[in-house]
């Protein structure tokens, strides 16, 4: 039953991580990379790289990787206690007589992993189901807007004693300072992509774009909140206005 158990889970894995390979390499990795990454994620080997860097900035394969390592986990676990029950057997024949059916599997898995119409056919079928359902290789919003490479998308509240407040958004220069003025929220209203003559005020709350030390030196933020593009909230919809002062 231990023997079974192990082969079964050897099988599985090998399955796991072929399937995660794919899929990471339909986000746009390299296939070598792909089988890299997903073999560290399963194994939880942790290796350090560039490839890694862009997988954890990645939200879908940040999940594809965040699955990997939960079921990675279960596998080594349940194949290292398969492993030792298969041993004990009683007699030394019998423990090698598992280990050598064992090793007779290891062989066979590995030999059809090196079957190139295996692998091909697994993706193949793998990449038309899900292609049809997720858009793998479309660049995530933190790419594209560089989040995390010197740029942030923010919250900040404004302070008091705000030296600009009540001067209009084009004479703030936030252009040439790299900073864009997304939404203002003042109060329970909400002001969506204010133009040039808007103002800002004391106590707004203002969705901000751009170098972090600009925005810090720009408006001296009271509170800061770093926003994501991952997760979305639901609420009533607030009619827009301008946000301008009397």
């Amino acid at each position: 039953m231990s023997v079974a158990l192990v082969v079964f889970v050897i099988v599985a894995s090998f399955f796991v991580v072929r399937v995660g390979a794919i899929l990471l390499e339909l986000t746009g990795l390299q296939w070598e990379q792909a089988k890299f990454q997903s073999l560290s994620a399963f194994t939880n080997s942790g290796f350090t790289t560039k490839e890694a860097e862009d997988v954890v900035k990645h939200p879908v394969r940040r999940r594809i990787v965040t699955y990997l390592i939960i079921i990675g986990n279960a596998g080594i676990a349940t194949t290292i206690g398969a492993f030792a029950g298969s041993l004990m057997t009683g007699n030394s024949i019998g423990a090698l007589s598992n280990v050598g059916i064992i090793l007779v599997a290891v062989l066979i898995v590995t030999w059809v992993a090196r079957r190139q119409g295996f692998g091909t056919r697994i993706r193949v079928r793998l990449e038309k189901y899900l292609s049809a359902r997720y858009d793998f290789q479309a660049p995530s919003a933190e790419d594209l807007l560089r989040l995390g490479e010197g740029y942030v998308l923010t919250r900040i509240t404004l302070p008091k004693e705000w030296p600009s407040a009540g001067r209009p958004l084009k004479e703030l220069d936030l252009k040439d300072r790299l900073v864009q003025v997304l939404a203002i929220e003042r109060g329970a209203r909400f002001y969506p992509i204010p133009g040039g003559d808007d103002r800002l005020m004391p106590g707004d709350r203002v969705v901000v774009y751009g170098a972090t030390e600009s925005i810090e030196n720009v408006f001296h933020p009271e509170t800061t909140q770093r926003l994501s593009l991952l997760l979305g909230s639901e609420g009533a919809p607030v009619p827009p206005a301008r946000a301008q002062t009397n």
